[in-house]
């Protein structure tokens, strides 16, 4: 899903926080050590649907990977806090 992309979701999840699952969705997310906010990397498993979505921040901009496609009002609550944590909406 990644392919080249998927060094710099390990590079920066380097710092790791605790892992969650609520509402049947399970999240991670980390980031480059000293570097948090600038490079970060988040997967949420959507356990209904089996979708996973992968967001990477890198130089600040951000960038979304789903296995499937997600219909705009259907992503997972605990992914769009993530994204207004950040100050992406």
């Amino acid at each position: 899903m990644l392919g080249k992309k998927y060094t710099l979701f390990r590079k920066n999840i380097g710092i790791e926080n605790p892992i969650e699952i609520n509402d049947d969705v399970l999240f991670a997310c980390g980031c480059f050590p000293h570097m948090c906010s600038e490079e970060e990397s988040a997967i949420f498993i959507v356990f209904p649907t089996g979708n996973i979505l992968i967001a990477i921040i890198h130089n600040y901009e951000y960038t979304l990977y789903t296995e499937k496609p997600v219909k705009q009002g259907q992503y997972p609550k605990r992914y769009l806090q993530w994204l207004d944590d950040h100050g992406f909406k």
